[in-house]
């Protein structure tokens, strides 16, 4: 069985039918013992669910992309798949590209 694609957003752009998510963002907490982070894109933030092992080699000011099932209430929560290590992405470059590929829509 073929999972859904995971469709790139800001936080604050996440919908109540949204089912899988890509969201860029920095950690700006780490909760150790409910195995959770707390990721901020500028637009909002986002409670992550993750595994033991990912949140070993995570650290608080980290950008990370991740990449998991979403549930929208109060809060938005993710319940990562995939936690990747963005520490090295130009983020303004980052962003042109984005409003650039934006308006060729």
């Amino acid at each position: 069985m073929r999972r859904l694609p995971s469709i790139e957003r800001k936080i604050s752009e996440i919908e109540e039918d949204d089912v899988r998510v890509r969201v860029l963002g920095f950690i700006i907490d780490k909760d150790i013992e409910n195995q959770v982070i707390v990721v901020d894109d500028g637009t909002g933030r986002a409670i992550v669910f993750v595994d033991e092992e990912v949140l070993k080699r995570l650290e608080e000011g980290q950008l990370v992309r991740v990449i998991g099932k979403v549930k929208k209430g109060e809060t938005i929560e993710i319940f990562a798949e995939v936690v990747q290590d963005f520490s090295k992405l130009d983020l303004n470059l980052y962003e042109q590209v984005r409003y650039m590929c934006e308006k060729m829509r």
